[in-house]
């Protein structure tokens, strides 16, 4: 038999390789379809035939009602758990926004943004009693369709402060799956990377969406596969449609998050069978009529399926440094408002710009790394480089912010580039935020940004360098980790550009390597995993905005 390292290396080179194979480059791009099979398109939704579905009331604001987007980053009090507050909870982090309409054609928008529109991640809820919801403990599936929960099962025997222990009694639980087959539809082999960096968004809209009622939420100790499936209630599903189970996270409506019982929690496999013998046996309706098979994508899954990682309390920056915000211009604008108004910007407007103020606030928020990536429960291990186009009193060029001392630490030892490492004025001293080299930097944003106009044409772009090699020596999950950490601060970078009267959105595409060329890393030690660009967006003139459920 196999030894646990020589598993957990062999997982290493697989994911390795998985990475290395699903790079784009300019003479050539990651395997993929080569075309859209329109006939083949997934389903966006996912309904459970003849599940009983709870209906959630939506609370509809406007830009002036409280709390103020930025009070979110302060903590609020903290309200009751009921069923008002629940589905205030799902219509800011997974309800659908808004409908996108030209003739023929009609597309739905959500509050957690996906790559290519596309969604693949389904939501979960495993709760106990939750007055005007349910009597006693629960698996419910969130459908954003008709913004309702669907009953998946009824557990009136679970003991649920015994499943919840050592974490507070009032803790509920939210459950993440993927459904791989609605990016590989479009993306092909490199699929998987979009299907994580959407579950960092989803976790980074559950984050904020928590903190309007004062809750505060974390990731929970890695569940291996053959737990987490039967609890949530997607063990049987097989094919490419199937559900896989990514990952458990606990949110606190008492608001205080208790790292050292995250860490201690522990999935009883007893519970989990009584669990699973209660889920009911309403199929899953069908996504497409055929599919394309894309190996690679299981057996890069199946890599990181069976570990368990450690969740620590995140790294906490030094609170006595000035706080840039404090100087900052006020703003105020409604949280619920801002969450459900972010939009993914098509076309930038060249000319636009984003306050000192405002991009000062920015990366501060960046690297302090409290809300939303504090969830992560870890010390941040994603960095980022830079390229200011249109910042008020910023000249342009490359800079790099990093997100820790030991990142910094590490880029600047592995680094082949000579930079200037001039540290930015009006900055906490503290912070590690540096011009690299001054100049255009335009061109080169949007050549990496696989020719992509936005990547140029906004305030700043940034390339997301992950460290790389070194996490997954520690853990092969580190990998789901790394892009789930990216696509939090993308979750952030969208609404702090919403806050600044801008708009954003995520780069998917991007040349990985000529990336890593440009920052002067030759080795694995670091590895770009996303973009993102933020500035004036443009309207598409063709498009008509519908209300997001017009129709109930």
């Amino acid at each position: 038999m196999a030894t646990e390292k020589g598993v957990n290396e062999k997982s290493q080179s697989l994911l390795f390789d998985y990475h290395q194979r699903t790079k784009h480059y300019f003479h050539r791009t990651a395997p993929g379809p080569g075309f859209l099979d329109w006939a083949t398109q997934p389903e966006p939704f996912r309904f459970y035939h003849g599940a009983p579905l709870h209906r959630l009331s939506r609370r509809e604001s406007d830009a002036r009602e409280t709390p103020d987007y930025d009070a979110l980053y302060k903590g609020l009090s903290a309200e009751p758990v009921k069923a008002e507050t629940i589905a205030d909870l799902f219509y800011h982090s997974f309800a659908l926004s808004a409908w996108k309409e030209i003739p023929g054609a009609r597309w739905a928008l959500r509050c957690n943004p996906s790559s290519g529109n596309l969604h693949p991640t389904e939501v979960y809820l495993l709760t106990g009693a939750v007055e005007g919801l349910s009597q006693v403990s629960t698996l419910y599936h969130y459908q954003p369709y008709q913004h309702g929960l669907e009953m998946r099962g009824e557990l009136p025997d679970l003991d649920w402060p015994a499943l919840i222990a050592p974490l507070p009694e009032s803790t509920f639980l939210i459950g993440f799956t993927s459904i791989y087959w609605r990016e590989s539809w479009k993306y092909g082999e490199r699929a998987l990377r979009y299907c994580l960096l959407d579950l960092g968004h989803a976790l980074a809209a559950l984050a904020y969406s928590a903190a309007v009622p004062g809750w505060r939420c974390a990731l929970l100790p890695v569940v291996a596969s053959n737990k987490l499936a039967p609890l949530l209630g997607v063990e049987g599903q097989s094919g490419p449609e199937a559900e896989h189970p990514d990952c458990l996270v606990a949110v606190f409506p008492e608001g205080n998050v208790p790292w050292s019982a995250v860490s201690e929690w522990q999935l009883d496999a007893t519970m989990v069978g009584e669990i699973a013998r209660s889920i009911r046996r309403d199929a899953p309706n069908r996504l497409s009529a055929s599919h394309r098979p894309w190996p690679i994508i299981e057996a890069a899954a199946d890599a990181m399926a069976c570990e368990r990682i450690k969740v620590t309390p995140p790294m906490r920056k030094n609170r006595d440094s000035p706080r840039v915000e404090t100087n900052a211009s006020a703003r105020s604008i409604s949280a619920r408002w801002l969450i459900r108004n972010r939009r993914s910007v098509q076309k930038m407007d060249g000319a636009s710009t984003m306050s000192r103020a405002d991009f000062s606030r920015l990366m501060e928020r960046l690297w302090r790394s409290d809300l939303p990536v504090a969830s992560l429960g870890r010390e941040s291990a994603v960095h980022l480089g830079v390229y200011v186009h249109r910042v008020e009193g910023m000249g342009p060029g490359l800079y790099f912010l990093a997100r820790s001392r030991v990142g910094l630490d590490s880029f600047r030892k592995v680094t082949t580039e000579t930079w200037r490492w001039q540290n930015v004025e009006g900055f906490p001293d503290d912070m590690p935020f540096y011009l690299l080299r001054e100049g255009d930097a335009r061109p080169v944003a949007k050549a990496l940004s696989c020719h992509q106009d936005i990547a140029s044409e906004g305030a700043f772009a940034i390339s997301m360098l992950a460290e790389f090699e070194p996490r997954l020596g520690r853990s092969v999950w580190e990998y789901a980790r790394l892009h789930m950490e990216a696509g939090a601060l993308g979750q952030l970078l969208y609404l702090e550009s919403e806050a600044a009267g801008l708009r954003g959105t995520g780069i998917g595409c991007f040349f990985d390597d000529p990336v890593h060329e440009l920052f002067g890393l030759s080795d694995r030690t670091f590895q770009a995993i996303y973009h993102f660009t933020a500035g004036g967006g443009l309207e598409d003139q063709r498009l008509t905005s519908l209300e997001a459920y017009y129709y109930l």
